[in-house]
């Protein structure tokens, strides 16, 4: 499915920037504070309102900028996939990075690697943001706005199964980083005895 869209995701703040990608930068960043406060204006004027608290205390800027790290661009085949977890992202990745034709299948593909990615010429609009090939946030949005945008969905409650079942059923290195970052959070809301608990996987 091919749609104009917009997306947000989890990331964190560069550093080290030049004047250039600054420039960029803080030209992104304003015309993504520019969308949400439309977003909030909609929101507000239809009653649909929810609290910043949801958020996590995350800041404008880190979450702005973690949008631009879920957008991948294929400049070759002229093609901006919007990642969405849990959604078939992963196999998204794979299937774009061997159309590369630049993957050497012999090694393990590591579609989590953004320098990786990036090597086989699928930049996160992130990564643009931080260098200094594009002189300005106008130049950056006349080359992506002649691109197609692609984004995959899924029923977000099937979302939620897939992730409890993928970070908290199976038993792998990964399950462990899940259960203390998310699982106790979720089991001291839910709990009434949550204090009294030795939380693991088997009782999660």
């Amino acid at each position: 499915m091919i749609l104009n869209v917009e997306c947000a995701c989890l990331g964190r703040k560069s550093d080290g920037l030049t004047a250039a990608a600054r420039n960029t930068t803080s030209e992104f960043l304003s015309e993504i504070s520019r969308r949400r406060r439309r977003i909030e204006r909609m929101c507000n004027e239809t009653g649909s309102t929810r609290s910043r608290d949801m958020i996590g205390g995350m800041s404008t800027t880190v979450r702005d900028l973690a949008f631009a790290r879920g957008l991948l661009v294929d400049t070759e085949r002229r093609v901006i996939y919007c990642a969405v977890p849990k959604v078939a992202s992963s196999s998204v990745k794979m299937a774009m990075a061997l159309q590369t034709n630049k993957v050497d299948e012999s090694r393990p593909i590591d579609v989590h690697d953004a320098s990786y990615m990036a090597r086989l010429g699928l930049a996160s609009l992130y990564r643009r943001l931080a260098t200094a090939d594009n002189s300005s946030w106008r130049e950056l949005v006349e080359r992506l706005e002649r691109m197609r945008r692609v984004v995959v969905v899924r029923h977000p409650l099937h979302r939620v199964v897939s992730a409890y079942r993928d970070k908290f059923e199976r038993v792998n290195h990964w399950n462990q980083y899940f259960h203390n970052r998310f699982g106790k959070l979720i089991v001291s809301r839910f709990r009434l005895n949550f204090a009294s608990l030795c939380i693991g996987l088997l009782n999660f």
